[in-house]
């Protein structure tokens, strides 16, 4: 769809998930810069604690003992908090390495899925064809697969070449 328009005037700041802005800044292509995003800001709302590294490590996340009351999280974002809980066997924080996830996996596809849900939610992203626009394309195309299949099942079992002095 075409890009929309500069406003004349500065609205208030809208309240995107780090997710949802990191879509809009990729074509509407979540990548996995959106999974680090959004264990950032789980940590920045007290969700996940970050901290330092330890030997060789960038970093270590680990749950948090409390979150802040009246904060809700949205579901990509409890999907990403109960990835990072399955992984937290131990009272020690787990590396940030072992949060990767492959990004062909069903658990990226769902990921990837329920933050397109929230960008259509709000209104940030929509689709670019409606069914209605889709139907007479799809229509001619079931007619011509009914005729090629009509053409290639009826007719006689005699060969062109044999068949063209007749005519």
């Amino acid at each position: 769809p075409p890009r929309p328009a500069p406003a004349s005037t500065v609205g208030r700041l809208r309240d995107d998930t780090p997710a949802v802005v990191n879509m809009l800044a990729n074509d509407a292509t979540v990548t996995a810069a959106a999974l680090r995003a959004t264990v950032i800001d789980l940590a920045a709302r007290g969700w996940l604690r970050v901290l330092p590294p330890d030997d060789d490590e960038l970093a270590r996340v680990r749950p948090s003992a409390q979150a802040y009351h009246g904060d809700s999280l949205r579901p990509h974002e409890r999907l990403v908090l109960q990835h990072v809980m399955a992984r937290f066997t131990a009272d020690r924080a787990i590396p940030a390495r072992y949060l990767a996830v492959d990004i062909r996996g069903p658990w990226w596809r769902r990921f990837a899925g329920l933050v397109a849900t929230e960008a259509r939610d709000t209104g940030v992203i929509t689709r670019r064809w409606r069914p209605t626009d889709l139907a007479a394309p799809i229509a001619f195309a079931a007619l011509a697969a009914m005729c090629w299949f009509l053409g290639v099942r009826t007719g006689t079992d005699v060969a062109v070449i044999d068949s063209v002095e007749r005519r």
